[in-house]
């Protein structure tokens, strides 16, 4: 990931919230190991989802990612609302 253009990721970095990343194992546009570095260097709160045997287009793996972005979100939205009903 470090092919991209000055500046690009600025407004990610800005990003406050959980981010989630969903790479395909064999990606060779944004391998794993990279968007993981990337991501660390901009210190997100960022989870990393790998779908085993997929690429950059995660060829017959879409009910995979679909599972993973779901399960994100359910995790993401349960310790928001744990916080939200914490007592003060």
């Amino acid at each position: 990931m470090g092919r991209w253009p000055p500046g690009i990721l600025d407004g990610l970095s800005r990003f406050e919230g959980p981010v989630l990343a969903v790479c395909g194992e064999a990606d060779d546009l944004a391998p794993p190991e990279s968007v993981e570095r990337t991501l660390g260097d901009l210190k997100l709160d960022y989870h990393l989802a790998v779908v085993a045997g997929a690429g950059h287009l995660f060829e017959q793996k879409q009910r995979e990612v679909g599972e993973k972005v779901a399960a994100f979100f359910a995790e993401t939205l349960r310790k928001q609302a744990n916080v939200a009903l914490s007592p003060i």
